[in-house]
């Protein structure tokens, strides 16, 4: 019992040795996206509170967030495409436990106009109700409705899209997304730009049928 003195020692060292590391790394990784983006001729913002407004609806919480956050922005141009990156985070809160949850939004402003779409890999519990015959809308298409949830017209090829990538996919003011869970990656970005690239052209098809 005597020695717990010592706790009133190692307890502030180890508070203090931990928050020197975070601020450290956040630092760094804040220089880096910043160099991400010089390198592409790209534009970084910190804090990219503009664009709380654009998250709502799909795939972001329906209720109001606790605390939300938009970070680490970057945009620019990529080829003759305006693309833009950033980190989306809320607080979610489940009985006494609270945690910040993380996702990494990538886009690509339409050259062309589009009707608003929305696409998810299903998760289990999603194919479980489908089964009890919850949540009928869909394609129309059994074997894609039962692996994906859907708003709007996804036409056959791009269900073909879907089922390869398997990236959700949405559509919305003029803008084509995708998203992942997790903290904010540099390295994410060009992959998941190439890939929506490739939806383009089965989305101007949408737009004129």
């Amino acid at each position: 019992m005597a020695t717990h003195w010592i706790w009133y020692i190692l307890g502030p060292l180890l508070v203090g040795g931990y928050a020197f590391w975070y601020v450290r790394r956040y630092l760094r990784n804040r220089a880096s996206y910043a160099a991400f983006a010089a390198e592409r001729g790209w534009f970084y913002n910190e804090r990219a509170l503009e664009l709380l407004g654009h998250c709502n609806g799909e795939p972001f919480p329906l209720l109001p967030p606790t605390r939300p956050r938009t970070w680490h922005s970057v945009e620019g141009q990529r080829g003759y495409l305006r693309v833009r990156s950033f980190e989306y985070s809320w607080v979610r809160r489940r009985r006494s436990q609270s945690r910040r949850v993380f996702m990494q939004v990538t886009g690509i402003q339409l050259p062309f106009p589009a009707p608003a779409v929305y696409a998810e890999p299903r998760d289990v519990i999603g194919q479980f109700a489908r089964d009890l015959g919850f949540k009928r809308a869909g394609t129309g298409g059994e074997g894609f409705d039962q692996q994906w949830v859907t708003r709007g017209w996804v036409s056959p090829a791009m269900q073909q899209w879907l089922n390869h990538h398997g990236r959700p996919i949405r559509v919305i003011g003029g803008v084509l997304e995708t998203w992942e869970s997790g903290r904010f990656d540099p390295q994410r970005i060009d992959p998941a730009l190439a890939e929506l690239e490739q939806l383009l052209p089965l989305l101007s098809g949408v737009s004129g049928r």
